[in-house]
């Protein structure tokens, strides 16, 4: 006790001691561990400015003394901020009270205390405890021998406790062993700082590092409680763990209507922590609380860097996923990795066979490094909540609201998961693996806005949710990048819906499952009142399946889903030993951009008809199966269908099962039935094939008229197929102007080739390749080419034979203006042709620098005169400071004038032209207004005319 020690050890008539206005300021204390100085081999409780105990210099084994103790109107700091923030472990508490206390503290302030700000213990230990401090987590689950008894009361009104700093419970710490209780009422606990200093002012660690605001441990044999009321615990921080509330042992811990906000741990639980407690919340908000991971805060002026250390398991996991890969599954549900490492339960974080009860609480805006945004569960934990809402919270793994691991979450009332977000992992909303989920009878419970890679609203990994009676359980506008929009079923997932129960998934989407997305022995069961409507995908827009899983739906309405493939559901390949049952379900106004305007079936192993019993009515889709598309035909399948549509095979539809030739009149064998379907077209090397019809029928004998992909023609090699790609109009493929061009009397198979007609028989069609009729030759490229016997204009015969002879067109600078077989002209001298096949030697044109004369016995190429401008190609014209009387006068007519600045001269046909102010010959006249002043024609003034 720095400043005030008051001590009781004698078991007389209870002490008294009061105080009011009391200020206790500045007070050291040295050396608060000394454990060289223990008498009677006792441990002395840390010290403090004020120390209040009972039964210090008490044998063990005898009884203790009592205190009451009251302050009001009191302030209990340490205000010397140099001192304050060199170091404070070794500073010792603001106030310290131990045995058998009853205090009670009233409209006060702790603050700015090292070592913590209240630290409240009710027994007297052995030296052989001396360890109790780091293992303070740890002890309540024993018996203490050794300990005198000491039940104590501990009361806050109205107070604040802030700005400490201390290694535990920086604010508040309460270690009870015995019956005692702590209250605090209309309180503030803010801006404490639990961190553990080493000898050198660094931080190290340990476990000592927890309770930002308030730590709290109890012993499992006594009925010891704690009770907030009406309090706010906001903007605290631990270096560890509970960076606002951190609580330990089995006895009740009751928070009523209190806010905790703003909170930072940098391993778990940043709002709450609990290990093997039991607590509950009513009508309490937990917000905007972190659990970060290796980042730096600034506390009381200086920078912390808490959980220096990053996981790199941590980091790999992120990778995985943002690159497509499977995660390693294994490796993150063993309980010791993913659900271990730091950063998770940004709001509450609880574990080891913790209870917590949760009624109209509010989790809002917390954030988890790893998992558990606003709540983290874990170690056969049992959660029992009433009307819970869990908003915006994020986490980076699993469970953007809420991550349950090996325990039990209880939902009743009206619990609200409502925009959250795991933005690298699963369950937007909720994810649960390797425990249950419970909805509790008559509860309606809501999850909406949600986003993850994978089960945007609820996430479901070897976890199981269970209905109860009169359960309304509604999952709207999720969103899943990946897979199960609404819910993900994964590795033993299981779902099931009770008849009483219903259930509407509206408005989710995702990549595969919009609705819902079943898988690795995931099992889904809806029965009675179930609606998927309004979900989208690429793959299964209601619901998606695949691998092994059992799955029965029962009086299931799917309205109004859309997809690229399988508009309502889509049921990909399926592992032996799956479980499919569809019982008089509905589909209806279901739509598929591709196929299977309701459900797509792609397993080619089924050998039954799933949808029997189901009703199929205003379903669509853009190419095949307005109801159902599935990869093979199925005898004695006869669903009620009414009102769907298709490109083909409005009802039901299949793959292309059998291409058909639709014209036989091209092939030279004429048809010969289906038992010998082979067409031999013939034509010479290089002309163009007969044109080709096909019509491609599914497997219910309807028209196949899409296809995803091209459809075209390939031959053998050595040989060369060009044409145009086929075009497809009312179910017919036409091959249209097609040409091969191979070497003369062979045959040429014909192959129809595209990734729709895999494995699809499809008719034998060979080309009989005939040599080059009368008057043609073939040329390099197996081309049939007419024999030339005159060339047009602008094109010379060549070659020596008959069967070589062709018309190749003039080279540069030569020029054939007739049909004829003579050879090209070249060009006339100073000009030239720059283009190949000339016909006319009016394509010659003159050289750069030289002019063209039209007639006479000068015509041709002239040499430019003297003030003229000769572009090549283009007619004469004339230079700046020249004059020539009109375009067509001779070269001979160009004359420099007398003032180079009033002839501007043209660089192209059109005449001279004269500056402004001058006219006539040479443009040596003044314009009229204008009169010669000294070398230029000036513009008249002042009345005088020129």
């Amino acid at each position: 006790g720095a400043a005030l020690a008051f001590i009781a050890d004698k078991p007389s008539a209870p002490s008294r001691l009061a105080a009011t206005g009391l200020r206790v300021e500045k007070n050291v204390v040295v050396n608060p561990f000394r454990t060289d100085r223990l008498s009677k081999n006792h441990f002395n409780p840390q010290g403090g400015a004020i120390a209040i105990h009972s039964g210090l210099s008490t044998d063990l084994l005898g009884e203790t003394g009592v205190i009451h103790a009251s302050f009001t109107d009191y302030r209990v700091a340490y205000t010397n901020e140099a001192d304050f923030l060199r170091g404070c472990d070794d500073r010792g508490a603001g106030m310290v009270v131990n045995g058998k206390v009853t205090l009670t503290l009233t409209d006060g302030e702790i603050a700015h205390n090292c070592g913590g700000g209240l630290i409240a213990t009710d027994f007297v230990a052995h030296r052989e405890l001396l360890g109790l401090k780091a293992s303070f987590w740890s002890w309540p689950r024993y018996n203490m021998p050794g300990t005198a008894e000491g039940e104590q009361r501990v009361l806050l009104v109205n107070s604040t406790i802030e700005n400490n700093v201390g290694s535990l419970g920086a604010g508040l710490r309460a270690a009870f062993a015995f019956a005692s209780n702590l209250t605090l009422s209309n309180c503030t606990v803010s801006n404490n700082l639990a961190w553990h200093w080493t000898a050198g002012g660094t931080y190290a660690n340990t476990s000592l590092s927890t309770g930002g605001g308030i730590a709290i441990a109890t012993a499992e044999d006594r009925t010891a409680s704690v009770s907030l009321i009406n309090t706010n615990v906001r903007d605290n921080v631990a270096a560890l763990h509970g960076g606002g509330v951190s609580v330990a042992g089995p006895r009740p811990v009751s928070m009523h209507g209190c806010i905790i906000s703003g909170n930072t741990c940098g391993g778990t639980g940043g709002g709450v922590h609990v290990v093997a407690g039991n607590v509950a919340l009513t009508d309490t908000r937990v917000e905007d609380n972190r659990a970060v991971e290796n980042e730096t805060i600034a506390h009381h002026g200086r920078l912390f860097h808490i959980n220096k250390e990053a996981r790199e398991r941590l980091m790999e996991y992120h990778e995985e996923v943002d690159t497509g890969r499977e995660p390693d599954i294994e490796n993150y549900h063993t309980g010791v990795t993913w659900a271990r490492v730091p950063g998770n339960g940004g709001g509450i974080y609880v574990r080891f066979r913790t209870n917590l009860t949760l009624e109209r609480t509010e989790l809002l805006g917390n954030s988890a490094y790893a998992s558990g945004g606003g709540l983290f569960a874990e170690s056969h934990c049992r959660i029992l909540t009433d009307s819970l809402r869990v908003v915006n919270c994020t986490a980076q793994l699993r469970g953007g609201g809420a991550a349950t691991f090996q325990s039990e979450l209880h939902l009743g009332g009206s619990p609200m998961f409502d925009r959250n977000a795991a933005r690298h992992g699963t369950g937007g909303g909720l994810h649960c693996e390797r425990g249950l989920v419970v909805l509790e009878s008559n509860t309606l419970a809501t999850l909406q806005g949600n986003e993850a890679v994978s089960g945007g609203g609820m996430s479901l990994h070897n976890g199981r949710l269970q209905t109860s009676p009169s359960v309304r359980l509604q999952l709207e506008n999720n969103t899943a990048l990946h897979k199960g929009g609404g819910v993900l079923l994964t590795w033993y997932g299981q779902l099931d819906l009770l008849p009483s129960a219903s259930m509407t998934v509206t408005g989710n989407a995702a990549a595969y499952g919009g609705g819902i997305m079943v898988e690795e022995e995931g099992s889904l069961t809806l029965a009675g009142n179930s609606t998927l409507a309004g979900n989208s995908a690429e793959n299964g827009g209601g619901i998606y399946v695949t691998g092994l899983v059992a799955l029965q739906l029962e009086q299931a309405e799917l309205r109004n889903n859309s997809a690229t493939d399988g508009g309502a559901m889509m049921i990909d390949s399926l592992d032996p030993g799956s479980s499919m049952d569809l019982d008089e379900v509905f589909f209806v106004d279901n739509t598929a951009r591709r196929a299977g305007g309701a459900l797509r079936i792609l397993d080619t192993t089924l050998a039954r008809c799933l949808y029997h019993s189901c009703s199929f009515t205003g379903n669509e889709a853009s190419a095949g199966g307005g109801a159902v598309y599935q990869e093979n035909a199925l005898v004695n399948c006869t669903p009620t269908l009414a009102g769907n549509s298709a490109v083909y095979g409005a009802d039901l539809a299949t793959p292309p099962a059998r291409v058909l030739l639709m014209d036989w009149s091209v092939c030279r064998e004429g048809w010969k039935g289906e038992s010998n379907n082979t067409c031999t077209l013939e034509v010479s090397s290089g002309h163009p094939l007969p044109t080709l019809r096909l019509s491609v029928m599914d497997g219910f004998h309807s028209l196949v008229r899409t296809f995803r992909e091209e459809v075209r023609l390939e031959t053998s090699a050595g040989a060369n197929l060009t044409g145009e790609v086929a075009a497809y109009e009312g179910g017919a493929i036409t091959f249209d102007r097609a040409v091969l061009s191979a070497p003369p009397n062979q045959t040429y198979p014909i192959t129809l080739v595209s990734p729709d007609l895999e494995d699809v028989p499809t008719p034998h069609i060979q080309v009989a390749v005939r040599g080059c009729l009368p008057d043609t030759f073939l040329d390099q490229g197996y081309r049939c080419i007419p024999s030339a016997k005159t060339c047009p204009p602008g094109k010379y015969m060549v070659g020596s034979t008959m069967e070589s002879r062709a018309c190749a067109p003039c080279p540069v600078n030569h020029f054939k203006e007739a049909t004829s077989d003579a050879a090209c002209t070249m060009c006339p001298p100073f000009s030239q042709s720059p283009l190949v096949g000339a016909g006319s030697i009016n394509q010659c044109i003159c050289l750069e620098g030289m002019y063209l004369v039209q007639s006479g016995a000068a015509a041709g190429c002239r040499e430019c005169p003297y003030g003229a401008v000769c572009a090549a190609g283009q007619p004469m014209g004339v230079r700046e400071g020249f004059w020539r009387p009109n375009a067509s006068a001779s070269a001979g007519n160009i004359y420099a004038c007398a003032r180079p600045e009033s002839c501007l001269g043209v660089a192209a046909a059109g005449g001279s032209a004269c500056a402004g102010g001058y006219e006539g010959r040479l443009c040596s006249r003044c314009a009229a207004g204008r009169a010669l002043q000294g070398a230029e024609c000036a513009r008249c003034g002042g009345g005088l005319v020129g």
